[in-house]
C-alpha cells in the first residue's frame, strides 16, 4: 500500500465511523409540542369576575382557523418556514389539534401560492390547483375528489360553489355547486366570469348576489336564480394580443359599484348603466344610462327617495388602483329612475376616496380637498383645501354608526349619536377632525378616542381600538366587559376564538351573554 494511500485511508476511516455514530445517536425531531394554559384576558364588570381564555401555544405562527365543534378539533394554517413570518407565506401546514385530549393529531403540508382551503363542520376541503379534495379532518382520509375551481363555500349548507374544470374546458364558465360531505356535483348553472367576479353578497341563508359580466342570484341548495347582464369591467387586449396574457389590460373587481338592497329591490350600477332589479323575478324595475360619462369604480346609496351614486374616478387593474374617469355625483328618482342631477367634482384628475351624506348635503373628500354638495340640487356649496395644514392628508370619512367614542359619563355611543349632523374623516398624521357641512372644524379627536364595532352578539357590541375590546350594551352604551383581545376574533357558537403570534385564545363568553 502507498504512504499516498495510507494516509487517506487513515483520514476517511475515522470520518465514516464519525457519521456513523452521529447518524445512531437519536436526535429530536422538530418540536410538535404545543402549550396548553389558561390565562386571564379580561374582565366580567357586571359579574366582577375574570375572564379566562384557553390558549394554545403551537412552535410556528399561526394563521386561519377553523373550529370544528362536530369533531372538537381546532384547525390551524401555520407557517411552515419561519423566515417567512413577516412576508407573504408560500407554503405551511395544517395543524389538527384535538381539543377533548389536548393532543396533536397530525401535520399536512400546504402550499398557499396554489392552494385554497375551506371548513365546514366534520370536513375539510382543499382546492390546489384544479380540483378539489374533501378529507376527513380527523383523520386525514380523502373523502372525494371533483375537478372544480372553488370560488367560495358555504359552511352552514356544506356546499362549495366554484367552476368545473376538465382536460379540454380550463375556461369553463360551468359554474357547480359540489357537496362539501359526499363530493357529489348537486347542481350546474352557466354564469360568465369573462372579466372575472366583482363581488359577491349573502342575501338569506342560502341565497347570494353575484357580480359577474352582470347581476346574478344563486340558491347554492340547488343553484336556481335568475341573471341580469351587463357590462361589469372593461377588457383590453395587450400590446401583443392574447399571447402577453389575458389580463394585461383588464380592469377587475372595480368597474361596478356595491349593491343596495331593499325588502323587494336591489339598486346596481354597472359600467354603462344604473337599474332598480325586482329580487324574486330579476325584471328591471328600470334602468337609466350614463349621458356620455365615463364610469369606473362607483359607489351607490339610498336616502328616503333618492338614490346616490358617487363615481369614483379610478379602477382596479392588475397593476393596482388607476385612475379612470372622471369622478362625479348623480342623483336619481328612487320610484322611476329619472336623472335628477349629475355634476362633476371640482378636480376631474382627483379621485374620490370616501363619501358621507349628512342630513341636506354630501361631502366628498380626495386627498387634498372636502367638497359639499346640496343633496337635492347637487349644486357645490364649498370645498376646503387641506394642502397647506399641518394635520395631513385626508384619507377616508368613518362610518359614524360603526364609530363609538367614550363619553364623559363612560358609556360608549356611535358617532352618529354623540354628535350628529358632523363627518369625522381620518387624516394620515392620525388626527380626526369633525367636518360640520359648512366644512369648519369642530373640534380634533385622537385615535385613542375611537373604537370600531368589529361584531354585535345578544345585544352586546364588541369594540376593538386594535389592541383591546371593549363589550359595551348595544342599547345603553353601558360598558360589560374588558377584553385585550384584537377585532379579527371569530365567533364559533358561544366561544371568541382569536390569534397573536403564535397562540389561539378560545374565550368562552357564555356568562356574558346569560340576562
Amino acid at each position: 500500500m502507498t504512504s499516498a494511500l495510507s494516509v487517506l485511508l487513515r483520514r476517511i476511516v475515522p470520518l465514516t465511523l464519525a457519521v456513523f455514530c452521529l447518524l445512531m445517536v437519536p436526535h429530536p425531531a422538530r418540536a410538535q409540542e404545543i402549550f396548553r394554559q389558561d390565562k386571564v384576558v379580561g374582565t366580567d364588570l357586571r359579574r366582577g369576575k375574570d375572564l379566562r381564555a384557553d390558549v394554545l401555544t403551537f412552535p410556528a405562527k399561526a394563521g386561519n382557523t377553523y373550529y370544528d365543534r362536530t369533531n372538537e378539533l381546532l384547525l390551524v394554517m401555520s407557517a411552515f418556514d419561519e423566515r417567512e413570518r413577516y412576508t407573504a407565506w408560500t407554503k405551511g401546514e395544517l395543524w389538527v389539534y384535538d381539543l377533548a385530549t389536548s393532543e396533536l393529531l397530525r401535520r399536512q403540508k400546504v402550499r398557499y401560492a396554489d392552494n385554497a382551503v375551506y371548513h365546514a363542520d366534520g370536513i375539510f376541503v382543499e382546492n390546489p390547483g384544479t380540483r378539489a379534495i374533501g378529507y376527513d379532518p380527523r383523520t386525514g382520509k380523502k373523502r372525494w375528489k371533483v375537478k372544480a375551481d372553488i370560488y367560495f363555500t358555504d359552511a352552514q349548507n356544506k356546499m362549495a360553489v366554484g367552476y368545473e374544470t376538465l382536460a379540454n374546458r380550463y375556461d369553463s364558465d360551468v359554474l357547480i355547486g359540489t357537496d362539501m360531505e359526499t363530493g357529489a356535483v348537486v347542481w350546474e348553472r352557466t354564469i360568465s366570469k369573462f372579466s372575472g367576479w366583482n363581488d359577491l353578497y349573502q342575501l338569506n341563508d342560502s341565497v347570494y348576489f353575484i357580480l359577474a359580466s352582470g347581476l346574478h342570484t344563486l340558491n347554492v341548495r340547488d343553484g336556481s336564480g335568475w341573471s341580469w347582464y351587463t357590462q361589469t369591467a372593461e377588457y383590453r387586449r395587450g400590446a401583443k394580443g392574447m399571447g402577453l396574457g389575458a389580463g394585461l389590460g383588464m380592469f377587475k373587481g372595480s368597474m361596478v359599484s356595491n349593491l343596495e338592497y331593499d325588502s323587494t329591490h336591489v339598486y346596481f350600477a354597472s359600467k354603462e348603466k344604473i337599474a332598480k332589479i325586482d329580487v324574486e323575478t330579476g325584471r328591471p324595475a328600470w334602468v337609466s344610462e350614463y349621458p356620455d360619462a365615463q364610469v369606473g369604480s362607483s359607489v351607490i346609496f339610498l336616502s328616503e327617495g333618492t338614490l346616490f351614486m358617487v363615481n369614483r374616478g379610478m379602477a382596479s387593474s392588475r397593476f393596482g388602483l388607476v385612475h379612470h374617469g372622471a369622478p362625479f355625483l348623480a342623483a336619481y328618482s328612487r320610484d322611476t329612475g329619472h336623472p335628477r342631477f349629475l355634476v362633476s367634482t371640482a378636480d376631474s384628475t382627483a379621485p374620490v376616496l370616501s363619501y358621507e351624506a349628512l342630513d341636506e348635503d354630501i361631502l366628498l373628500l380626495n386627498r387634498e380637498t372636502v367638497e359639499c354638495y346640496e343633496a337635492a340640487t347637487g349644486a357645490r356649496r364649498f370645498t376646503e383645501d387641506y394642502a397647506e395644514n399641518d394635520i395631513g392628508s385626508p384619507i377616508r370619512f368613518l362610518n359614524r354608526n360603526d364609530t363609538y367614542t367614550k363619553t364623559p359619563d363612560g358609556r360608549y355611543l356611535p358617532l352618529a349619536e354623540v354628535t350628529p349632523g358632523t363627518a369625522f374623516a381620518l387624516f394620515d398624521y392620525g388626527t380626526i377632525p369633525a367636518i360640520n357641512s359648512d366644512l369648519t372644524v369642530g373640534y380634533t379627536m385622537g385615535l385613542d378616542q375611537i373604537w370600531l364595532k368589529f361584531a354585535e352578539r345578544d345585544g352586546l357590541n364588541f369594540l376593538s381600538d386594535g389592541e383591546r375590546t371593549m363589550v359595551a350594551d348595544a342599547a345603553t352604551g353601558e360598558l360589560r366587559a374588558e377584553l385585550l383581545a384584537p377585532e379579527d376574533g371569530e365567533f364559533f357558537g358561544d366561544a371568541l376564538v382569536y390569534t397573536v403570534e403564535n397562540q389561539i385564545y378560545i374565550l368562552d363568553l357564555s356568562d356574558l351573554f346569560r340576562p
